[in-house]
């Protein structure tokens, strides 16, 4: 059979059914058969997509060569990543396997008119592609551009056991050129399907926000919002649960306010609630991110809820934060009965809806007289005891936590003092959670972080019509730390024009909201804390003095880590137990040298620093060992080198290394090799140890 009357069978079958049938044997291939070959390719069904397109070139080309397989690069649309499919050299020519590499990964992909020729063990640049290939017994790769007018496309790349002749050579790079033009095709194809889907996305999106506008106009029941934007989303998503949670801020919990499964509402939802920071829906909250769950995370979930999703047989599930400018104030929750993946469409258009939905409900709990401390963000909440457990064993410290409970039994204003990253914010806590105001809110306050002109307002509150947008009360961060502990964090950072205020609400326990006329008392104990010199400052008329006299009635001095470096092991073994258990790693052994070096840094954003360190070295460890490199203990939290005081002379730098060497040597008895040599003690090699032995002069 020739190759051409070949090729005309399997026009004749890609015409009839799209695609192309498994092809019988055929004689050496001629160059006159490309002309057809490119009229087969043209008919080729691309709505179909890669998946049908890359193995009907595939066929073809095994059709009219003896290729021992074929490699197709494509160059994607963003420029930076290239595609590779592999196809089977078996009837049907099936993607056999799938990768992605970068265009600095994969050079070959550059546009170049020529073609190339690879030694497979050989080149480089074919390195990511050996275990590729090595299933075919490919040993060398010739790497034809799909060169168009406008640029390449990517390339064939045809895998042989054998050099080409001229004359396949030539063949190949006709084939090449006229799979370039079905492959244009295909792109082109996508980027149409892709804009048109991409426009139908965003009416949906347009029609789904027109919709809700006018719902959230027509009711303020939670309920029938909850019904209507389920209905609407429905028809986007095609979903089948739909849950909205607002925040109880005295139990630190967020209740299921409105519930729908399948078009019908649920109002029995008294024993359903997320604690805050735990469970989906309270990770949402904390984080303020989405949340989304497959399947078998739904059956991991410890919560009592998720009884109620697996019950009603849902597959996965979405939970979106309700966010509003002064913090989050619940979630939206939707779910599936079908398994559904991770869809970042589906994320951002159940970020719209939530965008529209957030001020509605906070209009609604306004409305309803629910406690407005919902509208805070997730750290200024209490957490109740101690979040975290306060790790020290020197005695300079252990001073300051023993006297916190006689602290924590007073309502005087306690000032707490010390660097950055020392834990002033943990000892607050803690001085909360021994009070006997424990069972009421700490409430943050950065003072650092908030504009001077909304600084009042945010701390007092406002009536309504105190300013323009202020179309309901709100109450500010003293009255919701009503019977509980209002935490003025950086208080340093205080604007000047507010001071006198604070003043005045620390002496008479009275403020007033902004726009009002009545004087309000409160019952909050007031907990300040700074890293800066308030003394100083008070010196040069920075900060009020009788500001400073009024907080200041105890003061708390929380010393660096590199005061009390034997509290360093410590930290770092806690450190490291606590994130290998979240990465769901066991790391048991920290090695002499590094814990020694470690203990030699002087940490200047201290424990939070030393923490972040540790994190960052669990998160590199492969095995059981902590891993941190030499290196990495001589650069600063910012990436930069440690400055160094003084260069040191030669002399003092070969002394210093001659007394280490001798110190290993007298530790290991004086033995060098072995596994309590000392050539294992400095980490180094026997013979390296030997030669600088030599070299130090030590016999």
């Amino acid at each position: 059979m020739s190759g051409k009357s070949s090729n005309n069978n399997c026009a004749a079958a890609v015409c009839a059914a799209g695609v192309i049938e498994e092809p019988s044997p055929v004689s050496k291939p001629t160059a006159s058969s490309v002309g057809e070959l490119l009229n087969v390719l043209k008919s080729i069904d691309l709505d179909s997509g890669r998946a049908v397109a890359l193995p009907a070139i595939g066929r073809l080309v095994q059709q009219f060569t003896s290729s021992s397989c074929l490699v197709i690069f494509i160059n994607e649309t963003d420029g930076e990543r290239v595609t590779v499919y592999a196809l089977e050299d078996s009837p049907g020519c099936p993607i056999r396997a799938q990768m992605q590499l970068s265009r600095s990964e994969f050079t070959l992909t550059s546009p170049k008119t020529e073609p190339l020729w690879a030694n497979v063990d050989a080149e480089q640049r074919l390195a990511t592609l050996k275990t590729f290939l090595a299933a075919s017994d490919v040993k060398s790769l010739y790497h034809v551009p799909l060169a168009i007018a406008g640029g390449v496309l990517g390339a064939l790349g045809f895998g042989c056991r054998s050099n080409p002749n001229n004359s396949e050579l030539s063949l190949l790079r006709d084939m090449a050129a006229a799979a370039a033009i079905l492959i244009d095709r295909l792109l082109r194809t996508e980027e149409n399907h892709y804009h048109r889907t991409e426009l139908e996305r965003r009416t949906d999106g347009f029609r789904l926000s027109v919709e809700i506008n006018a719902l959230l106009a027509a009711t303020r029941d939670l309920q029938q919002i909850v019904s209507g934007c389920s209905k609407s989303l429905k028809r986007v998503m095609g979903h089948d649960y739909t849950e909205l949670t607002v925040l109880d801020a005295t139990q630190r919990r967020l209740l299921v306010a409105a519930f729908e499964i399948q078009g019908s509402p649920t109002r029995n939802l008294e024993a359903f609630t997320y604690p805050i920071g735990i469970g989906p829906a309270g990770q949402a909250f904390s984080t303020q991110k989405s949340v989304f769950l497959d399947y078998p995370d739904l059956q991991r979930c410890p919560l009592k809820i998720a009884e109620r999703w697996l019950a009603e047989e849902l597959k996965a599930m979405w939970f979106v934060p309700l966010i509003v400018p002064t913090g989050v104030i619940g979630t939206l929750n939707v779910g599936w009965l079908n398994e559904t993946r991770y869809s970042r469409e589906v994320r951002d258009l159940l970020g719209q809806v939530c965008a529209q939905l957030a001020p509605a409900v906070e209009n609604y709990l306004v409305a309803q007289g629910v406690d407005n401390r919902a509208a805070l963000s997730p750290d200024e909440l209490s957490k109740g005891d101690v979040a975290d457990r306060i790790v020290c064993k020197s005695s300079i410290f252990q001073h300051t936590i023993d006297m916190l409970p006689r602290i924590a039994s007073s309502d005087s204003s306690v000032l707490i003092q010390g660097e950055t990253g020392t834990g002033k914010e943990l000892v607050a806590r803690m001085i909360h959670s021994l009070s006997t105001r424990k069972e009421n809110p700490l409430i943050k306050v950065n003072c650092g972080a908030i504009p001077t002109t909304l600084f009042e307002s945010e701390l007092f509150g406002y009536e309504r019509g105190a300013f323009t947008g202020a179309i309901n009360r709100k109450p500010g961060r003293v009255e919701l730390a009503q019977g509980g502990t209002l935490f003025l964090d950086e208080i340093g950072d205080t604007p000047t024009e507010i001071q006198c205020k604070m003043l005045s609400l620390i002496e008479d326990k009275q403020f007033e909201r902004l726009g009002g006329t009545k004087s309000i008392r409160t019952d909050a104990r007031i907990i300040a804390a700074t890293n800066r010199d308030l003394r100083r400052m008070v010196d040069q008329r920075e900060f009020r003095a009788d500001l400073y006299y009024r907080l200041n009635v105890i003061p708390i001095y929380l010393p660096p880590l590199r005061e009390r470096r034997e509290d360093i092991p410590h930290l770092v073994t806690h450190f490291t137990r606590k994130h290998a258990a979240a990465m769901g790693k066991i790391i048991d052994t920290i090695p002499e040298q590094i814990m020694d070096m470690l203990m030699r840094r002087d940490w200047a954003g201290n424990v939070r620093e030393l923490e972040k360190f540790v994190e960052w070295a669990v998160v590199m460890s492969t095995d059981r060992i902590l891993a941190v490199p030499r290196a990495a203990c001589l650069v600063s939290n910012t990436g930069a080198l440690v400055p160094q005081a003084a260069p040191l002379s030669p002399e003092v730098l070969r002394e210093t290394e001659r007394e280490r060497v001798r110190q290993a040597l007298h530790e290991a008895n004086g033995v060098i090799g072995g596994p309590s040599g000392a050539a294992a003690k400095l980490g180094l090699k026997r013979s390296t140890l030997q030669y600088r032995m030599r070299k130090l002069g030590i016999a």
